[in-house]
């Protein structure tokens, strides 16, 4: 049975093939396929990650600032993953803001894999990790990548837990709707 990190290593390098793909793709259709793939693969991903993983670590005192800075590089993912989405700019800014992409995620993967990983390991029993890996794959199904709702998931899990739940209620009670992103 595969515990968390070997399945978040199995995505890892998907996520890597599809932008490997993209950053060769010629024509707006094959590209605009592309990047829904990487879209697909990386919100799920990315939110269930956040919920499972990094909140668990983000309570320790020796991994809070790794975690946070994790947080930040899939903000950061994010919000270049939505810029391209909207780019009606030329081939070529639009190649650069891939490359960018590619670079920044495989920068965060190598961080991620190389610190937060042993890190989480040295903690966590192989029972435990594999029970947060079938939590990972639930958790992941039910997430689309619906622009809205990830993106204030993103936000809430950004915020001190104190503040948090009060934030996700007054979502809730906003009703605001989940779009998703075509």
């Amino acid at each position: 049975m595969m515990d968390l990190f070997d399945i978040l290593k199995q995505e890892h390098v998907k996520l890597q093939g599809v932008l490997d793909k993209l950053l060769v793709a010629e024509e707006a259709p094959e590209r605009d396929k592309l990047l829904t793939q990487v879209r697909d693969l990386l919100v799920p991903h990315s939110r269930a990650e956040e919920a499972v993983l990094y909140n668990f670590m983000r309570e320790m005192e020796d991994t809070k600032e790794l975690v946070s800075h994790s947080y930040r590089e899939h903000m950061k993912a994010e919000t270049l993953l939505r810029g391209l989405q909207v780019s009606e700019s030329v081939h070529l800014t639009w190649k650069a803001g891939v490359e960018m992409l590619k670079k920044d995620l495989t920068h965060h993967i190598a961080e991620e894999e190389g610190k937060i990983f042993p890190a989480a390991k040295a903690i966590l029993p192989e029972e435990d990790a594999v029970q947060m890996g079938k939590a990972f794959e639930q958790l992941k199904e039910q997430i689309g990548g619906g622009i809205i709702s990830s993106q204030m998931e993103l936000v809430a899990n950004l915020m001190p837990q104190k503040f948090r739940n009060k934030f996700i209620t007054s979502l809730k009670l906003a009703q605001i709707p989940d779009k998703q992103a075509s």
